[in-house]
């Protein structure tokens, strides 16, 4: 580091935001054709538009915020645990994105499985000032 100006009379340690990689592996009850269920994750609001089948596969259309990741993303149909096929990227605004993820084969019973979550927070505040003598 360089060292600081000799006029130097405090310093600063801000926290602008802080980006992080969390086991969580939530379950989320899905009804097929409901529209607009909000789930909380660790403060983040994760809103299920719709859910939907088509030729033989089944589609959840996600909004979140832009810096909101759901990784590991699995679908639970009538007990049998099913990997992502794809994710079909669809509007992204100012501070949310909508997704469409889909999964192979169809299900009475659905559950969204998360296990992981990647969100950013921004903070923007000071965790620590030093008064220079």
């Amino acid at each position: 580091f360089d060292v600081l100006p000799k006029d130097t009379e405090e310093i600063e340690l801000k926290l602008v935001s802080l980006s992080a990689n969390q086991m969580v592996n939530e379950r989320i009850t899905l009804e097929k054709d409901r529209l607009g269920k909000t789930i909380d994750i660790l403060g983040e609001d994760i809103i299920i538009n719709k859910v939907y089948e088509e030729n033989g596969n089944t589609y959840i259309s996600i909004t979140t915020a832009n810096e909101t990741y759901l990784n590991l993303l699995y679908l639970d149909m009538d007990g049998k645990e099913v990997k992502l096929e794809q994710t079909i990227e669809g509007y992204s605004g100012k501070d949310s994105r909508t997704r469409t993820v889909e999964f192979k084969g169809t299900g009475k019973n659905l559950e969204l499985v998360v296990k992981k979550l990647r969100f950013k927070k921004d903070y923007g505040m000071t965790i620590y000032t030093e008064k220079i003598k």
